[in-house]
């Protein structure tokens, strides 16, 4: 999860910088010109350059919703049965996480800079209010469940007010992360397209 956060951090400050004039100033998009075995000019590799640092960062912010997502599904499945191990659910986790991340990126926002139909873009974003708004009630569902299951007697205070409060700060301060993206996703659907 770190590594995904800090890729799409990274690209994140370059876009904000703007990664056309990061491009140009190292001189990337000759060089890319230079070695791509299709012939481009120095214009489509600069378009192409700048189109891909915006998949990177789609993609890496889905890769790390995806993996927190799982992060909660597994607590649930952990506190459900405690004896289970863990590694067997791993690989699955991590798997499933770049396939969900892929469909994720290709289908929320658009890559080609196409202009493309209203209903589409409305789709586009409907698609990623979706995917957020279900990482949200799921990760509530999980800091509801672990409070249920962890409040019962038999179990230290302490570590069981610490070990929930830790998963709903986390949780909060993640879901806080997500919410302009929802938001952005929703004035997309319901305010721009009147």
């Amino acid at each position: 999860m770190c590594i995904a956060e800090a890729a799409a951090a990274w690209s994140s400050v370059i876009a904000q910088i703007g990664n056309k004039y990061v491009i140009c100033y190292f001189g990337l998009d000759e060089l890319f010109a230079w070695t791509n075995p299709w012939k481009i000019d120095s214009y489509q590799a600069l378009h192409t350059l700048s189109k891909s640092n915006y998949m990177v960062l789609d993609y890496f912010q889905f890769l790390s919703l995806c993996l927190n997502f799982f992060l909660c599904l597994d607590l649930v499945l952990t506190l459900r049965n405690p004896f289970y191990p863990h590694d067997r659910r791993m690989k699955y986790y991590k798997y499933s996480s770049i396939l969900i991340s892929i469909i994720c990126c290709f289908t929320t926002i658009d890559k080609l800079g196409k202009t493309k139909e209203v209903n589409l873009v409305m789709l586009e974003n409907a698609t990623g209010s979706i995917i957020i708004t279900v990482y949200i009630l799921f990760a509530i569902f999980s800091c509801a469940y672990s409070y249920r299951l962890l409040t019962r007697p038999g179990m230290s205070d302490h570590i069981r007010k610490d070990f929930i409060s830790r998963h709903v700060q986390y949780v909060l301060i993640y879901i806080s992360i997500w919410l302009p993206y929802l938001g952005l996703t929703y004035y997309s659907v319901y305010v721009c397209q009147i």
